[in-house]
């Protein structure tokens, strides 16, 4: 887990999902002009992390969720422009969509955003490298997912119920409020207070549906981590 979710006292720092704050942070403080239809407003870039930008504005109320619009930022490197949508609200502020070009262009972040998450799965197939024949388990074994992104998983296996080498594939189905059903290679592992830590990539994509799926819950987990980290500096 993030040290911002472990300590008794709030971090000051903002949460980060990837790499951590580098050349975002040249985009913080910048002004930012915000455009929908015929209303133009001007706010305070405040946060660019992983999928999410918060800008503070004074008319946050007069955009809404899901709304589209348009980006212009003046930052120290430059100016950007792009567009973007709404996809939270706070009290004098507004959280739009980092776009995937932006993002890589502009803010030099891990290309897939990973979240912290206590999730349920179970593991049921394994296959050893080598022993190249995949083994679907008769009975599953349970894992609690504790990180995710879009390119990887990290999940915890009690002690005693399964035990992987790196480079071992393991099928397995994941409760995110949608069954999402992966296969993922483990590239590391480590000993937990609750049994093992498994590092894993994706090695199978999950399907289209799956994947929005996915994105969309990892950018809500991403909104919803950053809410908690402000409210706790209030």
């Amino acid at each position: 887990m993030n040290s911002h979710m472990n300590e008794d006292r709030p971090s000051h720092t903002p949460p980060t999902f990837g790499k951590g704050l580098g050349a975002a942070q040249a985009f913080v403080n910048s002004i930012t002009v915000i455009e929908k239809n015929n209303f133009v407003s001007t706010g305070i870039l405040k946060y660019a992390e992983g999928d999410i930008i918060e800008v503070e504005i004074a008319e946050w109320e007069v955009f809404k969720l899901g709304e589209s619009l348009k980006l212009t930022i003046y930052s120290t490197s430059g100016i950007h422009h792009f567009e973007s949508r709404v996809i939270a609200r706070d009290s004098g502020s507004v959280i739009v969509i980092n776009p995937p070009d932006v993002k890589r262009k502009s803010f030099d972040q891990r290309e897939h955003p990973r979240v912290d998450v206590n999730q349920s799965g179970m593991i049921r197939m394994i296959e050893n490298p080598r022993i190249p024949i995949k083994s679907l388990l008769p009975t599953p074994v349970p894992l609690t997912v504790t990180n995710l992104s879009l390119g990887g998983i990290g999940f915890t296996v009690l002690a005693g119920e399964m035990d992987f080498d790196s480079s071992f594939l393991v099928g397995m189905e994941v409760d995110l409020g949608f069954k999402l059903s992966v296969q993922a290679e483990i590239v590391h592992r480590s000993s937990v207070s609750v049994g093992v830590y498994y590092g894993a990539k994706f090695v199978k994509q999950p399907s289209i549906e799956e994947l929005t799926s996915l994105r969309s819950f990892i950018m809500r987990a991403q909104v919803g981590i950053y809410l908690d980290w402000k409210k706790a500096q209030a």
